[in-house]
């Protein structure tokens, strides 16, 4: 076997005559084949940069005559290696591995070169496209030694000819002509390059749009610029053009705003379609433009960017809440609503107070969600006084606010005015609560559109104001406990009344009942007595009813949370109402039993009570009245236990009392507040009212009954009728009444 030196290698068998089988002669084909195809470049762009050789061995595939050969010595463009020739004088060559075009256009050449001073001789580059046996092609003018070559390396980047197109045993020469004076001359190659063209590929050139600065009202129109830099006309592709609203640069079809089908477009020539588009929301938006062609060979150019800045109506994002007067520690703010359905991009936005110094918001960008909200605070102490808040915050050098009146305005990036108004603290806000707009879409200026705010925290940031009609809001408008007053044993309904305070129609959605038994307010599923779904859907402004019974019910106090449960709520502080129920005896289970109604000698007005039940009874919020009972006297504001089969007296004077009734056996209760003539003498109503303010007994006497004279009215039988005068007569005791004791006409056990 024989090698040419400076000549494409070949291999020379030498053998007798039939001394070589058919098969055997294949099978050393499909050797040497094998050889050849080895280092053949299928796919590009084709990059070497000589590193992965131990020198001065040359990577695979790469041929040289002469001294070509690799160097790890500086200077290389990129380490560790350079392929270095040493002489200017000679005439030598470094030859590339076959390169295969098949199906492509040729694109670019592209090496690093530098010489020192005396290496002046002139290269050629040329091309074969015989693998490798002559390089008719040019690819290069001769490169001559330049002022820099030894300073530096130098880049060249050199169209490839198009006569390589297609071809599939390409080779490329770098060709030192010998006709230099340096024997000792260094020439250095490093990190060559081969791309191509694909045979289809088209690419966006660029995307113009007018007008340049469209409102969210204007039509937008495109002038997309489509560009063929392949090496084969193309008839069949489309065009399409996206908002690429999640700004992730792949047009989804949700997000397309046109399809185009353009006419046919040759090689190295570019075609402009136009397309139309209303209806941006306000903010910046990436427009994508993508080109498809079938067999497109290069999709990295099939696609282009470009911004559009689209301004918003004003009024369309407005000032919506106002912290102008906080309580310490929590600074002042103000709170911007997006009226849209879109999100809105505040960079560049600006604000400012009656002083008319704008102050930008923010310099990046940063966007309010479709009909969400984003708060502007000048200390970050708002976080710790407000954890939790759903909406962006953004802390810049917002305006102080004065708390005897201010004006707050917002312009857009075009410093076109958003939003403005002058308020005055009759406007409400001050006192540590902010200052709400009731109707977003209602006028700025006008006070009739702005109120103090009612939630407990003193503000809203971030959610829908208190004042604000919701889309979604059952509230809980009204729980009626019947009876009203209810007793030991007896049952009760709660009556739940559920209005649709919202904007749209109610649908499943629930009443629930609890009994707080631990007296924490919370609704707990262990307290629950009783849920009942709704059955159809409430539209707004409608109500309906709901009701929960709860059958012998002890005495005493209860406590029941009735809570509307609405997924959609979007506000909770009217769901919910605690409802106190307090349980009470029978009438007559405390009567009255004895009336000085006309005293003498100084003695004060008195009434006795008796506890007719066989168990003690607290008499704390217990009233009395006469005939006009929208006045009521209480006998105790604290705890008093009437024991079972008791009696207790009640007075203006006790020291008055005593002074006639030394002692008594039953508790004396005294009010300084009962006037001294509490009951006529010439006839009254008597009423005793429990703790609820509910009657207990009641009765209208006349002087015929009895009592007059400096004698108390007693009753007989304490079982009997209070309204019934044969039940009553006068005192028959020597001292004229018997507070505390068993009276002298009464009925004894």
């Amino acid at each position: 076997m024989k090698v040419l030196s400076g000549k494409r290698p070949f291999f020379i068998v030498r053998a007798p005559a039939n001394s070589i089988s058919r098969s055997s002669l294949l099978g050393l084909c499909t050797f040497f084949a094998a050889i050849v195809l080895h280092a053949q470049i299928r796919n590009f762009p084709y990059v070497e940069n000589f590193d992965a050789v131990v020198a001065p061995a040359l990577p695979s595939g790469w041929t040289a005559t002469g001294n070509f050969a690799t160097t790890n010595t500086s200077p290389v463009n990129s380490p560790p290696n350079a392929v270095l020739s040493t002489n200017a004088t000679t005439s030598h060559a470094l030859v590339s591995p076959q390169l295969d075009f098949t199906g492509k256009g040729v694109d670019k050449l592209a090496f690093f070169q530098r010489r020192s001073g005396t290496h002046n001789s002139g290269i050629l580059i040329e091309a074969s496209t015989d693998g490798g046996v002559t390089f008719p092609i040019r690819v290069s003018d001769t490169l001559k030694i330049s002022s820099v070559d030894s300073v530096r390396y130098g880049q060249f980047s050199l169209t490839l000819p198009s006569a390589l197109n297609n071809q599939p045993n390409v080779r490329i020469r770098w060709r030192i002509i010998g006709n230099g004076t340096g024997a000792s001359g260094t020439y250095r190659l490093d990190d060559v390059s081969v791309t191509v063209r694909a045979l289809i590929d088209l690419g966006i050139r660029s995307i113009s749009l007018s007008p340049s600065f469209p409102s969210v009202t204007d039509p937008v129109s495109f002038a997309i610029t489509v560009e063929n830099l392949g090496i084969q006309t193309v008839a069949n592709y489309s065009v399409e053009l996206f908002d690429d609203v999640n700004r992730d640069s792949v047009g989804q079809s949700s997000e397309r705003i046109a399809q185009l089908l353009p006419p046919s477009i040759t090689p190295s020539d570019s075609l402009t379609v136009e397309a139309s588009w209303s209806g941006f929301s306000a903010g910046e938006h990436q427009i994508l433009a993508v080109v498809t062609a079938t067999g497109d060979e290069n999709l990295a150019n099939n696609r282009r960017i470009t911004n559009l800045l689209v301004g918003l109506t004003p009024q369309l994002v407005v000032i919506n809440e106002i912290m102008y007067a906080p309580s310490s520690p929590e600074p002042e703010w103000v709170e911007l609503y997006n009226t849209t359905g879109d999100s809105v991009n505040i960079k560049n936005w600006k604000i400012t107070d009656n002083t008319g110094v704008k102050i930008t918001v923010t310099t990046l960008d940063k966007y309010i969600q479709a009909k969400g909200f984003v708060i502007l605070t000048h200390d970050s102490a708002f976080f710790a006084v407000r954890p939790g808040v759903p909406s962006p915050v953004i802390v810049l050098n917002l305006p102080a606010l004065n708390n005897t009146g201010d004006a707050v305005a917002i312009f857009d990036s075009r410093n076109i005015a958003m939003d403005s108004l002058a308020y005055t603290p009759s406007w409400g806000g001050s006192g540590g609560r902010s200052l709400e707009r009731i109707s977003p879409e209602g006028p700025s200026t006008s006070q009739s559109n702005w109120g103090t705010s009612l939630d407990p925290s003193g503000g809203t940031p971030g959610r829908v104001n208190s004042l604000t009609q919701k889309d979604h809001d059952l509230s809980l408008r009204a729980v009626i406990v019947s009876p009203a007053f209810p007793i030991q044993g007896e049952s009760i309904t709660l009556t739940a009344r559920v209005a649709n305070a919202g904007k749209n129609q109610a649908a499943a959605y629930a009443v629930a009942f609890f009994e707080d038994a631990n007296g924490d307010s919370l609704a707990q599923e262990s307290e629950l007595r009783s849920r009942t779904p709704s059955t159809a859907p409430l539209h707004p402004g409608d109500s309906t009813s709901f009701e929960a019974r709860v059958s012998n019910i002890s005495l005493g106090d209860h406590r029941y949370i009735v809570l509307a449960e609405y997924a959609a709520d979007e506000d909770l502080l009217n769901n919910q109402k605690v409802v106190p129920v307090v349980v009470g005896l029978p009438q007559k289970t405390v009567v009255i039993n004895e009336i000085m109604y006309a005293p003498s000698g100084g003695e004060p007005e008195w009434i006795e009570i008796y506890n007719t039940s066989t168990t003690s009874i607290n008499l704390r919020n217990w009233k009395i009245s006469n005939r006009i009972t929208t006045t009521k006297y209480t006998m105790s504001t604290t705890d008093i236990l009437l024991p079972a089969k008791g009696l207790a007296v009640v007075t203006r004077d006790s020291l008055a009392f005593q002074a006639f009734h030394p002692a008594i056996p039953g508790l004396l209760l005294v009010n300084l507040d009962l006037p001294l003539a509490l009951f006529s003498n010439s006839g009254d109503g008597v009423v005793l009212f429990d703790g609820r303010d509910a009657p207990m007994d009641s009765l209208f006497y006349s002087p015929s009954w009895g009592g007059s004279g400096g004698r108390s009215l007693e009753r007989i039988a304490p079982l009997g009728l209070s309204t019934d005068q044969s039940n009553w007569g006068s005192s028959l005791d020597t001292s004229g009444s018997t507070p505390g004791r068993i009276n002298t006409i009464g009925q004894r056990d």
